[in-house]
């Protein structure tokens, strides 16, 4: 597959690295999408989405605490699990995605929830994410994943994390990066501070990681979790949750400072949001997607009419773009000692 506007910024074998990750899949042997099928709302714009990417997507049921049979709880179900209206159908949604993963025998899949965002140049983005993976990796030669053979989960969408000591990319300059001001719950890695960390994109090896908005899991990963979370007396507490303290507990977890996936929200009240918060406040918001430049979703309908893409923040970034003329900057190679 050839393409000029890679070719621009991915030279030698990485091209080759570009040309894969404009395939079908991302690079992922499949696509599992989460979400309650009564939500046709999110439906609909996952599959909007999904299509400006050209990626296929296969919803996974979600799941409400009332169809959960108390006897297939986890063993030790942690208070948050219980006492927030749909943290334990959350869980079950997770785990089922993990169990239909596994069964089918995939070698990776990209897990994602239904209000899930990213930037209209994401297979972009991907290429210089999989050359900053491939860069930290423990196993150089030869990788059969674009991403490199050196890890368990590709958290691409989270709302907190922390980096681990070792070797980390840095993508400075990067135009896709949020502003500061504008990311929620964390400012940038605890143990990474630059003084550039406002226009800087960071990879690296990352633990205490939260939100599970897109999560890439390999074979053996998924299995681990699923055993971990639902057959061993944990004191389990979200599916998020879990999947940290698998990260935490010897799975090797990369990441992306800012996320690379972002939880979208349309107009209207809170109580539209999320099926597993419960929002008192009927005040109209407007719509949003968290640390996303130029969100896909904010940007469908310019997109299905082939117009350039407008900024969540055109104070600070650039205001409108082309996105087929927008490039990534090449990141380099840092350590965290």
């Amino acid at each position: 597959m050839s393409n000029p506007e890679y070719q621009s910024f991915v030279s030698g074998t990485d091209y080759l690295l570009g040309a894969a990750l404009c395939s079908v899949k991302v690079n992922f042997e499949h696509i599992f999408v989460i979400g309650l099928s009564d939500r046709t709302d999110k439906r609909d714009t996952i599959t909007l989405v999904s299509s400006f990417l050209g990626v296929d997507v296969e919803w996974i049921e979600g799941v409400k605490q009332d169809d959960i049979n108390p006897k297939a709880y986890p063993s030790k179900p942690g208070h948050h699990l219980l006492d927030r209206p749909n943290t334990l159908g959350s869980w079950r949604a997770h785990m089922n995605a993990l169990q239909t993963m596994i069964a089918r025998g995939y070698s990776s899949a990209l897990i994602l929830e239904d209000d899930s965002d990213w930037d209209v140049t994401f297979k972009d983005q991907m290429v210089e994410f999989a050359r900053g993976t491939r860069a930290i990796s423990t196993k150089q030669d030869n990788p059969l994943s674009p991403y490199g053979d050196s890890w368990d989960l590709l958290w691409l969408g989270h709302c907190s994390s922390r980096a681990k000591k070792g070797p980390y990319w840095k993508i400075p300059n990067d135009p896709t990066v949020a502003p500061l001001q504008y990311r929620t719950g964390f400012k940038h890695p605890s143990m990474i501070e630059d003084s550039d960390a406002a226009f800087s994109r960071y990879i690296y090896s990352a633990e205490d990681l939260l939100c599970s908005y897109g999560i890439a899991w390999t074979f053996n990963a998924a299995r681990n979790a699923l055993a971990r979370m639902s057959m061993l007396e944990l004191d389990v507490t979200a599916a998020d949750v879990g999947f940290h303290t698998a990260c935490d507990g010897g799975l090797r977890c990369l990441t992306s400072e800012p996320a690379l996936i972002g939880s979208y929200r349309r107009a209207g009240p809170p109580q539209a949001d999320s099926d597993i918060e419960i929002f008192d406040s009927t005040e109209w918001h407007e719509a949003g997607s968290g640390h996303i430049v130029w969100s896909s979703a904010l940007n469908a309908l310019r997109l299905a009419a082939g117009l350039p893409v407008k900024a969540q923040w055109p104070e600070i970034t650039p205001p409108e773009i082309d996105p087929i003329k927008l490039k990534i900057p090449k990141g380099h190679l840092e350590h965290l000692s």
